[in-house]
């Protein structure tokens, strides 16, 4: 399912990138070139601002562990493949929809609406790997 979501918000991607005018599809362009050639510990930097270091929140939205994005935003692992194109794809969507932190959790966060409409928080996440690393987010430098 989460497979499907990310291909879901890629193919969004485009299509609102050709569905603009020309001047709009050259700057959504520029910011997917900006964000491919950025590395996974910048963009995560830039998303860690974008939620007001709500370092719970970007983990929900990025589908990981609060320690595993810590460490890897520090430089002290660096991400798999799979997560790093998991970053690209969630920040190429946050700046092509004006950095709006709140637009990423609605569309990548599952629990995100549910808890908006009914609490004001969700429950804290359980994190095991606070003393190793999550070998499908990060790996060793």
């Amino acid at each position: 399912m989460k497979l499907n979501v990310l291909k879901g918000l890629f193919a969004l991607l485009f299509v609102g990138m050709f569905a603009s005018c020309s001047s709009d599809e050259e700057k959504l362009a520029e910011y997917a070139r900006i964000v491919e050639a950025s590395s996974a510990e910048s963009l995560l930097n830039n998303l860690y601002l974008g939620c007001d270091g709500d370092i719970e929140a970007l983990a929900r939205v990025l589908k990981a562990t609060p320690s595993s994005i810590e460490r890897l935003r520090r430089g002290e692992t660096k991400p798999t493949p799979a997560f790093e194109e998991r970053i690209k794809l969630a920040s190429t969507y946050y700046v092509q929809n004006g950095q709006d932190f709140k637009a990423l959790q609605s569309i990548l966060d599952d629990e995100y609406n549910w808890f908006k409409n009914i609490f004001t928080s969700p429950d804290p996440m359980e994190d095991i790997y606070t003393e190793s690393i999550n070998p499908t987010i990060e790996q060793l430098k």
